[in-house]
């Protein structure tokens, strides 16, 4: 009975073992698959940035900027400038000199380098000389050498048509004189009157060219 049983449990067996052979020969042979490429497209927003214009670097900050405060205002107000006159030179009045004889002569000088001479007799109004009525009047100029020191040529005076040229020194007032102009002239003059004794005092007669009280 056992035998029985083991011979048909080894013909079911060997029956499935045909069967799977079977079944292995019909079957199809398997195919690989061929591969894909796939292309995906991804779109991708980009972040916004910002250029903050920094115009101290010339160039794109991340940052805002602050703005440098703007310059102080520059004052419109004109501040008037007064420019120093030159001083006037000391020569620039009118001298005159009274000879004893009444008469004499007197010089004024200009600033535009001119000068006009006068002789005659001279008069006294208000303790001031002048010439009202001259007998002679000629023009020329002067020239300032240096401080204190002039030259001074006057056109043809007198019938001998001899130009007068001399040279002026500025003497400071003194003790004894008043300021006044002298040349070699007046001086040749007053040597011979202090030689000869006919020379006055200082208070009766100009020896030199005395500046005028009033020009």
């Amino acid at each position: 009975m056992q035998l029985k049983y083991a011979v048909v449990f080894i013909i079911m067996i060997m029956s499935v073992i045909l069967m799977a052979g079977c079944i292995g020969m019909d079957s199809p042979t398997a195919v690989t698959p061929t591969p894909q490429i796939i292309y995906v497209t991804v779109t991708v927003t980009p972040t916004p940035t910002h250029c903050y214009w920094d115009i101290s670097r010339m160039a794109c900050s991340d940052n805002p900027v602050t703005a440098a405060p703007p310059p102080a205002a520059i004052p419109t107000t004109i501040v008037p400038t007064t420019v120093p006159t030159a001083a006037s030179d000391p020569i620039l009045h009118r001298w005159i000199r009274q000879n004893v004889s009444g008469g004499g002569y007197e010089f004024r000088f200009y600033s535009d380098g001119t000068v006009v001479y006068k002789e005659g007799t001279i008069v006294s109004v208000s303790s001031n000389l002048k010439i009202p009525s001259p007998e002679l009047t000629a023009s020329g100029s002067w020239t300032k050498l240096s401080d204190g020191h002039y030259l001074v040529k006057i056109n043809p005076v007198g019938s001998s048509g001899a130009p007068l040229v001399r040279e002026y020194i500025l003497v400071a007032e003194s003790y004894a004189l008043p300021e006044h102009l002298v040349s070699d002239f007046e001086q040749a003059d007053v040597d011979a009157a202090t030689k000869d004794g006919t020379l006055h005092s200082y208070a009766d007669d100009v020896f030199y060219l005395e500046r005028a009280k009033i020009d």
